[in-house]
């Protein structure tokens, strides 16, 4: 047998069932790289999906990972999709914490740090890898 006979019930319910699956399976990995979709209520959840899927279907992409990657980022750039600043868990974190302990975690997790002096990404001889100041350190 060569072909999926969806006219049999049984097939055509197995067939979508492991689509539904499937498209569920894609959309858990955008929300396991992106976990801060998670952070809103139900409805702006809702909205930014929608948002989401418009920007896939207006562009005539298949369901795949990567297009619903792209999708969500043009959604996002265009100003559709509204996410919190800060986690629920954040937001109930916060007032048990001093301030000094709030500065310490929101400089440990939202800002990069800034180089102790620029001088330190400059080449400092012969302009090969090797003779940078930050692979000297690592030797």
């Amino acid at each position: 047998m060569d072909y999926i006979d969806l006219t049999d019930p049984s097939v055509r319910a197995r067939v979508e069932y492991l689509g539904r699956e499937a498209e569920q399976n894609i959309e858990r990995a955008l929300v396991a790289k992106y976990p801060e979709l998670l952070n809103v209520d139900l409805q702006t959840d809702i909205k930014n999906r929608e948002a989401v899927y418009a920007v896939l279907n207006q562009n005539g992409l298949p369901l795949t990972a990567e297009n619903l990657e792209w999708s969500l980022q043009k959604a996002y750039e265009a100003g559709q999709i509204v996410l919190p600043m800060y986690s629920a868990a954040e937001e109930q974190a916060f007032p048990r914490m001093t301030t000094a302990q709030m500065r310490e975690y929101l400089e440990k997790t939202r800002q990069a740090p800034a180089p102790a002096n620029a001088a330190e990404f400059l080449l400092t001889a012969g302009g090969r890898a090797k003779d940078t100041v930050m692979s000297r350190g690592q030797r």
